[in-house]
């Protein structure tokens, strides 16, 4: 369960611009708070601190670009790589 609540509170904060950092967090600490109070804590800090450290998390250079797109829309590596060879890398 850890590790999916890291998961849900990871992409939230480096991929959904309609969710404020905080609400984020809060929620997610909340969640986990129903299944394993113990953890609680620790989500709690992991999360915060990825919001620190989110400019350099989310550094991605040309090379990345596939990979970062491919998690953040859920299309495979492959489809991507089509989509910026047809269309350009500016427009994907």
């Amino acid at each position: 369960m850890l590790k999916s609540f890291l998961r849900m509170g990871t992409y939230q904060i480096l991929f959904l611009d309609s969710i404020s950092d905080y609400a984020a967090v809060n929620e997610t600490v909340k969640l986990s708070k129903k299944y394993d109070k113990k953890s609680s804590g620790f989500i709690n800090a992991i999360l915060r601190n990825e919001i620190r450290a989110k400019e350099t998390i989310m550094d991605i250079t040309e090379e990345d670009s596939v990979k970062y797109l491919s998690i953040k829309y859920s299309y495979n590596s492959w489809i991507i790589k089509n989509w910026i060879d047809k269309f350009g890398q500016e427009f994907c």
